[in-house]
């Protein structure tokens, strides 16, 4: 009977060590292109980077990914895998499916998972934006400020000084204010204060969000403030949509940029630098 016993404890030794040194397949599932609709250079790199060093402190852990999936098709594909129970162990998440994802149990909370140190090491708003209902359940992989770009020469010839950091909405709507103006005597506004400036972009300056833990918040203080002033701006061009195009031919105050399209616009000046020099600084906020 001890001979069995002692038979059985080693088999079953004999079975745990080779079931530990198989390798397990751990899946990613990612899509192809850039997440901000910017060309990248860089697509996969520092995933495949980061794999090789994950697999390198873990011998038995083989990590795989489908490449390919076109960005505009990944939420379909993603939704697909869920629905049939074969979705991957480690996924991005698209932003408009987080909460059906989180709210129907189909992620993982992470909230035991991570220490302190691991919380602090992301911006607070990034990290957030992975919270539902209090619980984390996904991490930011990438974060993509926006900054607010500046025609130097603009400025300068109005006699304005580059923004300061800590500048407020009302230092802003100022400068636009005066900049707007008709230079050629024509009766038509042609020099502008801003461009691509979104009542998104006016909500945060007001230190609102549009979802907050009750859900979506279209009636805030903070929205109501942002849409009031994205009017005024708005009626300082005279309704004239301005454009991108604007702020190249230097006829433009501002421009705020992500700093994925700063990267893409950086490279490439001559259609800047003919008409103007551009600097960058911070968004103003409200005060």
């Amino acid at each position: 009977m001890a001979l069995l016993v002692v038979l059985i404890i080693s088999v079953a030794l004999a079975f745990v060590f080779w079931a530990s040194a198989q390798e397990k397949v751990l899946r990613i599932g990612v899509y192809a292109g850039s997440s901000w609709d910017v060309p990248n250079s860089r697509e996969n790199k520092v995933l495949d980077s980061l794999i090789k060093k994950f697999e390198k402190t873990h011998p038995h852990v083989k990590v795989v990914y489908e490449s390919g999936i076109p960005k505009d098709d990944y939420a379909d594909w993603l939704a697909e895998q869920v629905l049939k129970g074969e979705q991957p162990d480690l996924f991005m998440v698209p932003e408009n499916d987080f909460s059906m994802l989180a709210s129907t149990g189909a992620l993982k909370s992470l909230d035991t998972l991570l220490t302190d140190d691991e919380r602090t090491a992301f911006y607070p708003v990034a990290y957030e934006a992975g919270q539902y209902q209090g619980v984390s359940y996904a991490l930011p992989v990438e974060s993509n400020p926006i900054m607010m770009c500046v025609n130097k020469d603009l400025l300068e010839k109005e006699g304005i000084s580059i923004p300061e950091s800590g500048w407020t909405l009302a230092d802003f709507y100022e400068i636009c204010k005066k900049v707007t103006k008709d230079t050629n005597g024509d009766g038509v506004v042609d020099q502008y204060g801003i461009t691509d400036y979104t009542w998104q972009q006016a909500l945060v300056a007001y230190g609102g969000h549009l979802i907050d833990k009750s859900g979506i918040n279209v009636d805030s203080s903070e929205m109501h403030q942002a849409l009031a002033f994205m009017s005024k701006l708005d009626m300082l061009s005279q309704h004239y949509k301005v454009t991108s195009n604007d702020f190249d031919e230097g006829r433009v105050a501002f421009y705020p940029m992500s700093l994925a399209q700063y990267r893409t616009y950086k490279p490439y000046p001559y259609h800047v630098a003919k008409y103007s020099t551009v600097s960058r600084c911070r968004q103003p906020i409200a005060r």
